[in-house]
């Protein structure tokens, strides 16, 4: 019997969802004001999360800041058409 989740599967899906989220609202949130005046409650908020899915999906306030960073300049270093 397997009781976890396989790949693919909803809950995949949410964990995925929940990042993107917690990427879009970051880089709003950190572009408009800093990160250093951004809390992890108001990030949470902002992505309607639970406070704890910042440090479960990446670690830290830190860390989520350098994905928004590589998401940022992956959308900047397409070529321009």
């Amino acid at each position: 019997m397997n009781h976890g989740a396989s790949y693919g599967s909803k809950v995949d899906g949410d964990a995925d969802d929940t990042r993107a989220r917690l990427i879009h609202a970051a880089t709003k949130l950190f572009s408009a004001r800093g990160v250093s005046a951004v809390s992890i409650r108001e990030l949470a908020a902002e992505a309607n999360v639970n406070v704890a899915a910042i440090h479960y999906h990446f670690g830290g306030k830190e860390v989520l800041y350098g994905h928004v960073l590589r998401h940022v300049l992956a959308d900047t270093s397409a070529p321009c058409r």
